[in-house]
């Protein structure tokens, strides 16, 4: 009995995630990604995925993903997905202090189309992807 306890607890994790690895570059050519360092602010990034939390459906209507790089983890919070880069290497890539607050919103392209040091309304960046569909 003791062994298949062992073999159980050894597979339950390749089945109980259902969350679905990809790498950031695939990721965008499908859905705009927003990313939200916290640094040491962790109650602006509260402050900002309640903003979020308050516009899901358009978020959804605009294929908008948004990822919280927190700690040594990349989570997404509105949909089950996770990224393939780690924390190190997504600092790194925006040259980003870890204890610096930013959110970015990613193009489909990988451009960064918004920066921000400080909470935001959502209808700002709603704003810049609606111009894109009428272009």
């Amino acid at each position: 009995m003791k062994p298949l306890v062992i073999f159980i607890l050894a597979i339950a994790p390749f089945f109980g995630s259902s969350l679905k690895a990809q790498d950031l570059s695939a990721l965008q050519k499908e859905h705009h990604i927003v990313l939200i360092f916290p640094g040491n602010k962790t109650d602006y990034a509260e402050a900002q995925l309640k903003r979020f939390d308050d516009e899901k459906q358009e978020l959804k209507d605009r294929d908008v993903i948004v990822f919280v790089v927190e700690g040594d983890q990349v989570k997404a919070w509105n949909a089950d997905l996770q990224l393939t880069e780690s924390v190190e290497k997504l600092h790194a890539h925006f040259k980003l202090p870890k204890n610096s607050y930013r959110t970015y919103l990613l193009d489909h392209d990988g451009t960064v189309r918004l920066k921000a040091t400080h909470i935001f309304h959502p209808e700002s960046m709603f704003a810049m992807l609606d111009e894109d569909i009428k272009e």
